[in-house]
């Protein structure tokens, strides 16, 4: 009997013992547990406020409108006005000379086209300078949709008739620029009605332009082609 009580004393010691050991054991792991999701929170709290911020910055954008700064105008004689005109430079002298105009003479507006800028078309400003015609370059960032860029022409074609008060304009689009400004000559806008009110004879010329699509212009990155033609391709694609 002794034996067996001995026996008995020593299951339940056992017993007791990894009980306490168990129990030691779920504390640890439950420590450990709570440790884990502590540092596991912490990214998703960065998660959280990272996804907030772009959020934030989605609604920003979309409500961004990037508008043109206003216009300056000053008398550069009795007969031209300095327009001081975002976008709006000096085909011949470049973007550091504010540009000067005759109101009461036609104006050629050249909207360059990808990869370009309004100082490559110096060449054929100084031709239409030496025919007595008056020319501007309108410059956009090409990396923009055609939609804003068209929206930014439209501006300036806005400002040029109600401020300036030029009545003839022809808009001169290559490649890219073609497709810009005629989506800004598009019907139903505020400009159209101003150029109703206001008489103004607009004229659009375009030059290259992929009215087509991408595969209308996909014989300018053919090398054959390119060969073929000594080379012509690449300057009236560019």
């Amino acid at each position: 009997m002794k034996l067996k009580r001995s026996d008995t004393a020593l299951a339940n010691e056992t017993a007791i013992k990894t009980s306490e050991i168990l129990s030691t054991k779920n504390d640890r792991h439950s420590s450990t547990r709570k440790r884990i999701l502590n540092i596991l929170s912490i990214p998703t709290q960065l998660r959280y406020l990272g996804m907030s911020v772009f959020v934030g910055a989605l609604c920003a954008c979309s409500t961004t409108q990037w508008p043109i700064a206003p216009t300056e105008l000053a008398a550069a004689d009795p007969s031209h006005i300095s327009v001081k005109m975002d976008q709006l430079a000096n085909c011949v002298s470049g973007s550091n000379q504010v540009p000067t105009l005759d109101p009461n003479q036609a104006v050629n507006l050249i909207v360059h086209g990808c990869n370009s800028s309004g100082g490559q078309y110096r060449a054929l400003a100084e031709v239409f300078q030496k025919q007595g015609q008056q020319t501007l370059c309108f410059n956009y960032d090409d990396r923009d949709s055609i939609t804003r860029s068209s929206d930014q022409l439209r501006e300036v074609l806005q400002r040029l008739v109600t401020q300036v008060g030029v009545r003839d304009i022809t808009v001169l689009g290559h490649s890219q620029g073609g497709l810009i400004a005629r989506r800004a000559l598009i019907s139903g806008t505020e400009l159209e009605s101003t150029l109703q009110s206001k008489a103004v004879n607009l004229s659009l010329v375009t030059v290259s332009s992929p009215f087509g699509g991408i595969q209308a212009a996909s014989h300018c990155s053919s090398t054959p082609l390119a060969i073929l033609s000594l080379g012509l391709t690449i300057p009236i694609c560019q």
